[in-house]
């Protein structure tokens, strides 16, 4: 029952990523209705039908409002509050085929389809929290976060009231399967929304991905990926098939996949039969391994047959662990849901649309920006100007934790000689090694953790719970009352930037940075460690670079044309630390850590060692409004499951406007990335900057994890009383190209209409 490794693969795929994350925008505060009805909005007299958000093969009750809540003490619980009105959409985990077809319906659903019925193409624009980048190995001392968009293009339309709704949706990513560049195109043709009579109404859905070339065109042969879906009811019994298959190339081989499903319920999705067939590539052999189930439930139980090795596996539907992964935060007097001025939209010359925000710039495919270039805010039609610079500069400031108050937390701790993360945690008398992680994300467990030694005395490691890098190889004789300082980081933005003398006593590379300089770098580091130097740089906060020397300095940048592949700059460049504190030496200089401030600077190609803004008709900066800091102890009276794990540990965490970061580690045992903890609706968090300033939060979207049934009465009865039925057909759905052929191609020149889940101003 648990995600396969093709839930895990889901995040390779960047649009995938997105529909995957979009679930996190579901209703709550946000414009679209997701209530049941059929009927739906614009094009005059054609209404659209509402198409299903989600397919679950089960339903279950996810518990009641006192479990699942605490009881306000402040007015934010009060009837009206954005608080009370935000919506909690819960889903049953009961199988991991349909995780790429649920994703596409929770993006279309938040394309804000129904507003544009025969109104033509339309762009969208989404962004998912969960799929922003942020550097967390062991050899960083700064959360390297970015925004991730995609925009897609949609035509609504229907012919009367009394006809099929066809919604067409394209959508070109940069990293499909196998890192391929490729055109999404999807095809519904719904008969019949979604009603009491038809509770995941009445559809058919045709969805591939093309394989692009540099210049943008198709490249002939197989599509990389293939979904379908048909879902039909009939007196009261709802069918559901689906296909899901494709092919991408991994770690010099080839990886397939091909989910199917058959599943026949009723109405209310409590009971019912699903057969299942599930096809994958086994990473380690290389074969393609199948597994068939057959599935039946009712209002109490979720029984499976591996139709390969006869197991039989029984679960609880009234036994349920609740996992949150996405919360809304509120103001904790007021109920007052908590916005942010992140961004708006741009128009690049030519069309295409992006975004622009506290992130840096989001340019779509085939567009690179170029600061200097003009661009205008969608809906106002505000003229602006692109202002980038490939590198950025981060102030860190200190801050103070107990290593009780982070007993469990992971910390990855850089291996240089394995060239990987160690897994680290204090375990409440020492810290252990737990196991390691690749720079490709893998993570494998030690059977049994083995302690654990700092080399070195300025070794340390990331530390996910605090977003912060430990510096943990100073420590002697620790306990758990033994104080650990840190710093927390945050980009500096031209409205707090000021003109600054830095000092630096690390290696740096000779300025300009030219390929020679870059090749050469390996003999000029050994070298200079020989006779270590203090070194003068200069941060111009007009042009938020950092100088050589002083004002009139050249620029500490890696240039766009600089070829760093075989380099140790690949990912980047980083000076760190940089102080304004001129007292240092090069005996001492380590000291430096210690500062309540000191500063980064990172320059490279990626998109979070740029920096990236607008200026507007003035000539001044655009401020947008940074994510909130926050702070909370965490109380198994908070935890939703009642876990105990992290009682009385203390972590950070931000919300971006959209997406609280609540800290995760890996489940080996399900092969994915979870939760810490699962706050109850009303939990309270602190204001990270100090104040007395309170939120509460409300989870938004939750899946429930059903227990395991482990007592043999129980999975004796269910023999009889939940037997399988045997004459439930294999799913036998097949991907219809006459139908997908009707999708066309992406149409050019539309105008974008909804972002980040919200009308824009005139749609």
């Amino acid at each position: 029952m648990g995600p396969s490794c093709r839930a895990a693969r889901l995040s390779r795929f960047s649009l995938g990523g997105v529909f995957l994350g979009i679930s996190a925008l579901l209703c709550g505060g946000f414009l679209f209705s997701c209530g049941s009805s059929s009927g739906g909005g614009s094009g005059g007299s054609v209404e659209a039908l509402t198409l299903p958000s989600r397919i679950e093969l089960t339903k279950a009750d996810s518990g009641s409002a006192a479990s699942a809540s605490l009881t306000p003490n402040s007015g934010f619980g009060d009837p009206g509050t954005d608080y009370s009105k935000a919506e909690k959409h819960s889903y049953v985990e009961d199988t991991d085929v349909l995780n790429m077809i649920n994703s596409i319906l929770q993006v279309v659903k938040e394309s804000g389809y129904k507003y544009f019925v025969n109104q033509g193409p339309y762009a969208a624009l989404v962004t998912s929290p969960s799929d922003s980048d942020e550097a967390q190995s062991g050899n960083t001392t700064t959360s390297t976060t970015t925004e991730n968009l995609e925009e897609m293009v949609l035509d609504v339309s229907r012919a009367s009231n009394t006809a099929p709704m066809v919604v067409k949706l394209w959508a070109v990513e940069d990293n499909g399967p196998g890192g391929n560049r490729q055109l999404i195109k999807a095809y519904f043709e719904v008969t019949q929304g979604v009603s009491d009579d038809y509770p995941l109404g009445e559809m058919e859905a045709y969805i591939k991905g093309l394989k692009l070339d540099s210049s943008g065109q198709v490249v002939p042969g197989d599509p990389l990926f293939r979904v379908a879906l048909k879902i039909s009811a009939d007196n009261g019994v709802v069918t559901v098939q689906s296909l899901d298959y494709g092919q991408e190339d991994e770690g010099g081989m080839t990886f397939e996949w091909n989910h199917r499903l058959r599943l026949r319920t009723n109405q209310d999705l409590s009971e019912g039969q699903a057969y299942v067939i599930s096809s994958e590539t086994n990473h380690s052999s290389g074969s393609l391994e199948t597994t068939s189930l057959r599935i039946a439930f009712n209002s109490d139980y979720f029984r499976t047959k591996n139709l390969e090795s006869s197991q039989v596996q029984a679960f609880d539907k009234k036994d349920l662990v609740h996992r949150v992964h996405n919360y809304k935060l509120f103001d904790k007097d007021t109920g007052a849901e908590v916005k942010l001025a992140g961004g708006f939209p741009i128009a690049f010359p030519g069309g295409k649309t992006g975004y622009v925000g506290y992130y840096g710039v989001w340019a779509p495919a085939g567009v690179t920006p170029t600061s200097g270039t003009k661009v205008t805010r969608v809906g106002s039609g505000e003229e602006y100007t692109l202002f980038g610079v490939r590198g950025k500069l981060t102030k860190h400031s200190k801050a103070t934790v107990t290593l009780g108050d982070i007993t469990g937390a992971e910390i990855f701790v850089w291996d240089e000689t394995n060239r990987q993360d160690d897994i680290v945690t204090w375990n409440g008398s020492g810290f252990v090694k737990l196991g390691t992680r690749t720079q490709q994300g893998e993570v494998t467990y030690l059977g049994t953790p083995t302690a654990y030694t700092f080399a070195n005395t300025w070794d340390g490691g990331w530390c996910d719970a605090l977003k912060a890098w430990l510096p943990l190889g100073t420590l002697t004789s620790p306990d758990n009352g033994t104080d650990v300082p840190y710093h927390t980081d945050q980009t500096v933005f031209p409205s707090q930037a000021q003109n600054l003398t830095l000092y630096f006593f690390g290696f740096a590379l000779n300025v300009p940075i030219t390929q020679t300089v870059i090749d050469g770098a390996s003999a000029a580091r050994n070298s200079y460690w020989s006779s270590p130097t203090k070194k003068t740089y200069y941060f111009d906060a007009s042009g938020m670079v950092l100088r050589d020397g002083g004002p009139t300095g050249e620029p500490v940048i890696l240039g766009a044309g600089l070829d760093l592949s075989s380099s140790d700059y690949s990912n980047g460049y980083t000076m760190d630390p940089l102080t304004t504190n001129s007292s240092f030496t090069t005996s001492n200089w380590s000291g430096i850590y210690d500062e309540d401030t000191f500063y980064s600077w990172s320059t490279g190609p990626q998109d979070w060692n740029q920096f990236w803004t607008v200026k507007d008709s003035s000539g001044n900066y655009v401020a947008f409004d940074p994510p909130i800091r926050l702070k909370y102890t965490h109380h198994t009276a908070n935890d939703l499951n009642g876990d105990s794990t992290y009682d009385g540990k203390l972590f950070s965490m931000e919300y971006d406007g959209n997406h609280l970061d609540v800290p995760g580690k890996y489940d080996a045992q399900a092969d994915e990335w979870v939760p810490l903890f699962n706050l109850k609706d009303g939990t309270v968090l602190q204001a990270g900057d100090g104040s007395s300033v309170e939120y509460v939060v409300k989870g938004v979207e939750e899946s429930l994890i059903m227990a395991r049934v482990t007592d043999p009465a129980v999975l004796s009865a269910l023999e009889t009383s939940l037997p399988f039925d045997e004459t439930l057909e294999a799913p036998d759905i097949v991907f219809d190209e006459t139908k997908s052929a009707l999708v066309g191609d992406m149409p050019t020149g539309v105008t974008l209409k909804v972002i980040k889940g919200e009308l824009v101003s005139g749609s």
